[in-house]
């Protein structure tokens, strides 16, 4: 004779009914289904197995999710409830709070298949408008989690370059060290946008980016309405860059802090070894990199191995 048969008509058989309506309509909090599963196991018959008790009194959901809820009771059970004071507004979503959601990875098919009835619950639950703010803060989440990792893997690249250029040094002592430096553009909210002139000239001369990326862009606006029929001034009208690589805006700029400029009489090469020591907006061919004591300070090597060839740089007038 099964279970079922035996306990036709019995309480237990009638908890089992309650819960299936519990579970169907959500007429009650999870909190009193764990109150019921709690009578419901109590009433299990020795040597038979939890989860097949609930299968042949009808139960329609499985062991791992009727554990979880007897859990959530028997866990509030072991210290005494204090009132909750009442939840004022918040603009995330007023869900229920669930168990630590755990690495998919390690998460076996039945864990998978309660928690997706769990969450299936939850939505059945909320009205319209929640609904939305969840789905909203979940994007929100998940964004933030993908954007953290790869804010994390350009670390890692980044560590790596450096590490890959010290190495390179060491094979090379004449070579230039490399730190990876981007002015702090990135900060002040501007990207990767060709701006080598702007990060060179503030690495060196230490001041702020936006300082030196406003200073320069005025220039350029002088500059184009003072001479508006020189090709300099077609160019930087333009330009999409705000005209401040032009070599007469940004070394007017220079000039103007009380900066020299400097053409070697011989062909000389982006490294240690054939540079001066001190703060430097060395000019090599289509870039313009800062190098503090023969280390250069840019987002990549740009040395390229030494090869790159100096077409000038501008260093700090020495003083009288």
């Amino acid at each position: 004779m099964s279970v079922v048969a035996i306990h036709q008509t019995s309480k237990p058989h009638d908890i089992a009914k309650r819960l299936n309506a519990q579970y169907r309509a959500i007429e009650k909090s999870s909190e009193e289904m764990g109150r019921d599963l709690v009578l419901l196991k109590k009433t299990k018959p020795p040597g038979i197995e939890w989860g097949i008790y609930l299968k042949e009194l009808g139960i329609e959901f499985g062991r791992d999710y009727a554990d979880r809820l007897i859990r959530r009771v028997e866990g509030r059970e072991k210290k005494p409830i204090e009132p909750r004071p009442a939840p004022g507004p918040s603009p995330e979503p007023d869900i229920e709070t669930v168990d630590e959601f755990p690495d998919r990875k390690v998460l076996k098919p039945a864990d998978r298949k309660t928690l997706y009835e769990e969450a299936c619950a939850l939505l059945e639950r909320m009205d319209r408008d929640t609904r939305a703010r969840f789905f909203k803060y979940q994007e929100r989440k998940y964004l933030a989690d993908f954007e953290g990792a790869v804010e994390g893997l350009r670390r890692q690249i980044e560590d790596l370059r450096s590490d890959n250029a010290k190495l390179r040094q060491q094979l090379d002592p004449g070579r230039c060290g490399w730190v990876n430096n981007d002015a702090g553009s990135a900060a002040a909210g501007y990207e990767r946008e060709g701006d080598c002139v702007i990060r060179a000239i503030a690495v060196a001369t230490e001041k702020p980016y936006t300082e030196v990326r406003e200073a320069l862009q005025a220039r350029a606006a002088r500059y184009a309405g003072r001479y508006p029929n020189s090709w300099r001034a077609g160019l930087i009208k333009r330009s999409k860059k705000g005209g401040y690589n032009h070599d007469r805006v940004f070394g007017g700029y220079l000039k103007s802090i009380g900066w020299v400029y400097t053409k070697p009489k011989e062909p000389i090469y982006l490294r240690a070894d054939m540079l001066p020591l001190g703060r430097l907006v060395v000019l090599i061919r289509h870039h313009a990199v800062a190098v503090i004591d023969r280390v250069i300070h840019d987002m990549w090597d740009s040395a390229d191995g030494g090869k790159r060839t100096v077409e000038g740089y501008w260093s700090q007038a020495a003083a009288s």
